[in-house]
């Protein structure tokens, strides 16, 4: 039932259409030395991609980014972070911004069980497929948010804003945007 749901939406949202913006993310400080990584989600799988299969999770606000990652504690205090900016601009994605309930499912729990969320399938098929390079996707956190998850892109497509060179100051031959 599940597959044959996600094929119906993947289907009504084609053909993929030009996504042109800015789009935010949030790092954890100790891996900060790879903005372009999507080595954490691979390993761990997140709610639109299964284990194994890279995704890059931006934001399309500051506000989103902030709340998809940071978590303040009882006495409101945040554990330290890097916030990034990129300027994106991919010839093909498709909009599921608007489907808030059709994802909400307890990925987590689906994956324990060894189970794959509509979002894992949607990204598998996205990418099998050869559909687009990314997806809008509405926030897990932000009830207005919108997340870009990108499976595909080259330098060109995807470029992180540091026009100082900040990071590869700090993190040095560490530094990578691969």
């Amino acid at each position: 039932m599940t597959i044959p749901a996600v094929r119906k939406l993947l289907n009504s949202k084609l053909p993929a259409k030009p996504c042109k913006q800015v789009v935010f993310r949030v790092h954890n400080p100790l891996w900060s030395f790879s903005p372009l990584s999507t080595a954490g989600a691979a390993l761990t799988g997140g709610r639109f991609n299964p284990k194994g299969l890279d995704a890059f999770y931006t934001a399309c606000d500051l506000m989103t980014a902030y709340s998809e990652v940071v978590k303040p504690t009882a006495s409101g205090l945040i554990e330290p972070f890097t916030l990034c900016s990129y300027q994106v601009e991919l010839p093909r994605v498709l909009d599921f911004s608007q489907d808030d309930e059709f994802f909400k499912q307890n990925w987590r729990i689906l994956q324990v069980k060894k189970l794959q969320s509509r979002g894992q399938l949607l990204a598998r098929m996205v990418v099998e497929e050869n559909l687009a390079n990314g997806i809008l996707v509405p926030s897990y956190t932000m009830k207005s948010g919108v997340n870009l998850v990108i499976y595909r892109w080259d330098a060109s497509q995807v470029r992180l804003y540091d026009p100082d060179g900040r990071l590869k100051k700090i993190f040095g031959d560490r530094f990578t945007l691969e």
